[in-house]
């Protein structure tokens, strides 16, 4: 296949922005980007999961 017979760049191509959530952690107060599902404070070391 040739590429110029692709009109439209596929799915995986499209750039979207990446949000990530923002949780205090309950130990120090320190507030946390978390990109995944835990994440451990700067601060503290504590491991800190989001609720959902």
């Amino acid at each position: 296949m040739s590429g110029s017979q692709f009109k439209e760049k596929p799915l995986c191509a499209v750039n979207s922005a990446a949000v990530p959530n923002t949780v205090e952690c309950p130990s120090c107060g320190a507030v946390l980007e978390i990109w995944s599902d835990e994440v451990r404070c700067k601060d503290c070391n504590t491991c800190v999961i989001p609720n959902r």
